[in-house]
Order: C-alpha cells, then sequence, then structure tokens
C-alpha cells in the first residue's frame, strides 16, 4: 500500500538534480488494525510481515545515510559562514571611525577607562567590612578594554601607566587554602605596569578563631596572604595612592614578614579602614603599623581615628613627615586629639566623620591649637561613648582657623538613629571662633 499524498522523488540538490525515492513500501495500517485485536497471524502473513520489516530496514538505512550526508554537509556550510562572517566583520572593523584615531589618542582615552572608580572612604568607616562570602580576586581596570581586540591590546600593553591600577579582595571565614594563580596573575601586572606609579586597594580579611581557639601560625589563608604582600611591598617604592582595609592578624602579617621595613618615598594617598567589630584592629592598628609609613611624603590621610600620638604612628625621628599634609580626614575624632592638629602646619582640608567630643568627663583642654593654613572644615557630630542626654559640641573653642573659607556641619544620623542624646550648639562659642577668624582678616 503506497502513500497516496505524492508519487515524486525527493529532491537532494536542485543543481545537479539528485534525487533520492520516496518510501514507496506498505503502510499496513488496515494490516495492523485488522490484527492488533485478535493477536494471530498465519504462517503465509508471518513470513509477509518479516519481508516488510527487512525491507523497511533497508530504506531507513538509505536515509540514514542520506541524513549523516546532508548533515555533513550543512555542518561544512555552517562553518564556512562563520568564517566568512568573521572576515567581514573584521573588514568593516578596519572602516570602523574609531580605526581614525591615532594611536596616541587611543591611549590617552583609555587611561581614563583604566582606573577603578574611588572608593568613598566615608562609606567604609560605617559598614560592617567582612564579608559573608569568601571571595579570592585581583583586578585592574585596563583588563577589559585589553581584552576587546588584538588593536586595544597592543596599544594597552605599550602604555605601562594602564596597568598600574590594581584591587585586590581577599575574604575568608575559615582556614581555607587558595591556589597561588592570584599571585602570579598579581605579578604579570606588576611587570606590565613597568616602573609606573601604583594605585592600590586592598582588602583583606582573614578566616574568624573558633570558640576558645586561635589560628595557627601556618594558616592556610595567613600564608597566602604573606606571599601577596611580599610581592606588593617589593614595590613599595612606587606606591602613590593606597586603600588598605584589614583585620588585625592580617595587618600584624603585613608588617611582621617583613625582614626590613619597606619604604614609600612616592606615597602621597593613604586611607585606613577598619572593621569596627574588629576589636582588637581598632584598638591597635596605630601599633601594628607604628612606622610602617615613616618615609611617606602624605599629602592625604584618612585615618580610623585620632587616638594616637604622632610618636604612635610616626617614629620621632621623622615627625617631620607630617609637614607635607594637606588634606586629614577622621572616622573618629575625640577632643582628646585636638591637639593633634598643631603637628600639621600646612593643613587645609580636615574632615571629621564623628566628633564625640570630651571621653572622660573633667577633661578640659584650654589651649587654643592653631592650624594656621586651614580653609575647609567638615565636621559630623556623632553620639558620645557616654551617651551624656545632651552633648555640646565644643570644638570651635579650641580650635583656631584664621584662613578658614569654608565650614560644613552635619549631625551622623546613623549615629543618633537609636541613642537618646541631645545635640546642644553654643552660639558664643562658634562667635568666639569667628571673632578670631575676623580679627585676623582685618
Amino acid at each position: 500500500m503506497q502513500d497516496p499524498t505524492t508519487d515524486e522523488d525527493i529532491l537532494l540538490c536542485d543543481r545537479c538534480h539528485a534525487v533520492i525515492p520516496k518510501y514507496t513500501g506498505p503502510v499496513c495500517d488496515d494490516f495492523l488494525v485488522k490484527h492488533r485485536v485478535s493477536g494471530d497471524l498465519a504462517d503465509s502473513e508471518r513470513l509477509t510481515v518479516s519481508r516488510t520489516v527487512e525491507e523497511s530496514d533497508l530504506e531507513i538505512q538509505r536515509y540514514d545515510t542520506e541524513i549523516h550526508r546532508l548533515r555533513q554537509t550543512l555542518s561544512r556550510l555552517e562553518k564556512e559562514q562563520r568564517a566568512a562572517i568573521r572576515s567581514r566583520d573584521a573588514r568593516k572593523a578596519l572602516l570602523s571611525p574609531i580605526r581614525k584615531l591615532p594611536i596616541e589618542l587611543l591611549s590617552e582615552i583609555f587611561s581614563w577607562c583604566s582606573h577603578a572608580p574611588d572608593e568613598d572612604i566615608t562609606k567604609s568607616y560605617a559598614v560592617h567590612r567582612r564579608k559573608d562570602e569568601e571571595t579570592y580576586f585581583v583586578s585592574v581596570g585596563i583588563l577589559n578594554i585589553a581584552s576587546t581586540c588584538t588593536l586595544w591590546r597592543a596599544v594597552s600593553m605599550s602604555r605601562p601607566s594602564l596597568w598600574s591600577d590594581i584591587t585586590i579582595r581577599l575574604d575568608s571565614l575559615y582556614d581555607t587554602a587558595w591556589g597561588y594563580r592570584l599571585v602570579e596573575v598579581l605579578e604579570s601586572w606588576l611587570r606590565y605596569s613597568g616602573t609606573s606609579l601604583l594605585t592600590l586597594r586592598l582588602h583583606i580579611y582573614g578566616p574568624l578563631p573558633g570558640i576558645d581557639e586561635i589560628l595557627p601560625l601556618d594558616s592556610n589563608f595567613h600564608c597566602g596572604i604573606e606571599r601577596v604582600l611580599d610581592v606588593l611591598l617589593l614595590e613599595s617604592r612606587r606606591w602613590e595612592s593606597a586603600v588598605i582595609s584589614m583585620d588585625a592578624s592580617s595587618a600584624l602579617y603585613m608588617y611582621d614578614s617583613q625582614d626590613t621595613v619597606p619604604v614609600f618615598p612616592k606615597l602621597q594617598k593613604l586611607a585606613l579602614s577598619l572593621d569596627p567589630n574588629d576589636s582588637e584592629m581598632t584598638s591597635s592598628w596605630s601599633r601594628q603599623l607604628r612606622g610602617f609609613f615613616v618615609p611617606a611624603p602624605l599629602r592625604q590621610l584618612a585615618l580610623p581615628n585620632g587616638d594616637f600620638w604622632p610618636e604612635d604612628f610616626f617614629s620621632p625621628s621623622a615627625v617631620t613627615s607630617l609637614a607635607s599634609l594637606t588634606s586629614l580626614m577622621f572616622d573618629i575624632f575625640y577632643h582628646e586629639s585636638i591637639s593633634l592638629l598643631g603637628q600639621f602646619p600646612v593643613l587645609e582640608r580636615l574632615r571629621i566623620l564623628r566628633y564625640k567630643g570630651l571621653r572622660s568627663v573633667g577633661l578640659v583642654n584650654p589651649v587654643i591649637v592653631r592650624v594656621e593654613r586651614l580653609s575647609h572644615l567638615d565636621i559630623c557630630i556623632g553620639v558620645p561613648d557616654d551617651e551624656p542626654p545632651v552633648f555640646e559640641l565644643d570644638i570651635f573653642a579650641f580650635l583656631e582657623a584664621p584662613r578658614l573659607v569654608s565650614l560644613d556641619i552635619s549631625k551622623h544620623l546613623y549615629d543618633y538613629m537609636e541613642a537618646p542624646v541631645m545635640l546642644q550648639w553654643s552660639s558664643t562659642v562658634f562667635r568666639q571662633m569667628l571673632d578670631r577668624f575676623w580679627k585676623f582678616s582685618m
């Protein structure tokens, strides 16, 4: 029984008119319907069915052969089509308007895209720094650009300064092992950067010890940290800007892993951020990093708090390194640290994110501190540690800034969110500071 729809052969190629005969074997629909209920076949019928099955197998094999051949042909056609598309796109790219840019101009554009966004240190001080998930990666801003095409990679590789902005994020709640692939990548990028000055963002928080436990001395995480820090500190003479956020144990590895104290002759911008929940680091950060940045000609400095003396953070023989600071920011600043401001002779900008006033009742510093060149002052008022019912802003009674041209005073909403502390403004004290200002200006 033949298919009644058409008697035409199947055309395989409309060029050579190759065909394959359509299936002409029996459909056996009536035969199946007849015997599907009874299930009984005569011997002659069994022979007929066996013969038709063999004929169908031969037909199926013939169709399989043609289908396989056609699929191979289609695969080759698709492969050649993709090659033609790539060739066309490559030639179209040669006509792209960006190709008309001189290489020097293209390189300059890349320089604007090769730096990661500046980290908002004010937000960093107010959040829990340690992340819940494990993180191990380094990144450099130029990487996506260098991966775009051969030309852009060649341009990127020809300018070492494009590889000088590096971000490193390492987080681990547990003492897990991690590979050294990260260190190898970091070493490669440092090679690419040549002798360019480096901008670094280091976020390093190691595992937390268990209850009544301490981490082993050969901690897997800190062994890896030591390798990363060794690689970076070998390039300390090229550091120009650094934002460093660490826990106490990682800072200890940074300091103790060096046979000699690194020098930072080019470092102009430094920001230190801590996890506010890391009590060991918040209370001892100045001792952990004592003398570490002594030779640096810093111009911008951001610190977790002002609870230190110059000799705590800088060696006594290098206090003059503070003389170049023009911008200073503190996360937390107490009344007792006001005298510290007198150590910065050319300070122009001062920002205090949380001024907490007197730490102990009865301690009053009657000495007025004169900051000769201070022109911009930004103070955000925080809640004192003892949370008194009323907090009076007293810093203006002891601060003299004759060149002040900009003053920004605000209230730290996060600190005051749940604390029952009222902020009291003393117009008398503020007027005294203005009187000193007008006296100088006239």
